[in-house]
């Protein structure tokens, strides 16, 4: 996906989330049943990381790091909520779905320390990350 399919997803996108507004079934101050849908949009910016380690005193067997810069989403959501007036609990749930936009979000490295007498790096790699969707 290129950088002028990539804006006008994200720019529909957000003309969509503007506009579409939370849509309301009942008055949840009066009502025992109230649900609401909602739509999404935003990004991640960071860097995911798993480590393994060798043992409990910290030394790395393995760390793998993936960028997320940005990694561009969208998503829908609903929201359910039952109330009994004259109970002092009640049930809320919001399930949500989130999709990452495809296309390019940084690297992927990969280090290895698989010596069992030395303590030094053994593999390294570097690729290019892609999210798709």
């Amino acid at each position: 996906m290129n950088i002028a399919s990539k804006s006008f997803f994200v720019i529909s996108l957000c003309l969509f989330c503007v506009f579409s507004g939370p849509l309301k079934a009942e008055e949840a101050e009066k009502k025992l049943f109230s649900f609401s849908v909602e739509t999404t949009l935003g990004f991640f910016y960071g860097q995911g990381e798993e480590i393994v380690y060798k043992d409990a005193n910290g030394t790395y067997l393995s760390e793998l790091l993936w960028d997320m810069k940005p990694l561009l989403y969208y998503g829908a959501g609903l929201s359910v909520k039952l109330q009994i007036p004259s109970w002092p609990v009640g049930f809320y749930a919001t399930p949500s779905v989130k999709i990452g936009v495809a296309g390019r979000s940084g690297f992927i490295e990969d280090r290895d320390w698989l010596d069992p007498v030395q303590d030094y790096l053994t593999n390294y790699s570097k690729h290019d990350s892609y999210i798709f969707g």
